[in-house]
């Protein structure tokens, strides 16, 4: 599975790239047909709830989307990975 990470008006860890990888491979689990994935970083300024994580992800005959914010990168990454996990099944089930 590809995975392409794009930031926008940041500078990516290698650590968030590393933590990134790691959660969106796990995904696989779900679904075996996942064709690539991307995931959207994007700092809204200052302030809670201020980092937001986008996974776009591509299945056969399909694009599911989760988008959600957080505190920090990481706390979003979980809540978006959780939603596209049931997403994930949902679609599997159909």
């Amino acid at each position: 599975m590809k995975i392409d990470i794009h930031a926008k008006n940041i500078r990516v860890k290698d650590s968030l790239k590393e933590l990134i990888n790691s959660k969106v491979k796990k995904l696989s689990n779900f679904h075996a047909y996942i064709l690539d994935t991307d995931v959207y970083l994007r700092n809204e300024g200052e302030g809670l709830k201020s980092n937001e994580v986008q996974i776009k992800l591509n299945i056969k005959n399909q694009v599911l989307v989760s988008k959600e914010k957080g505190n920090t990168f990481e706390q979003a990454l979980e809540i978006a990975v959780g939603s596209m996990k049931r997403q994930l099944k949902k679609a599997k089930q159909k």
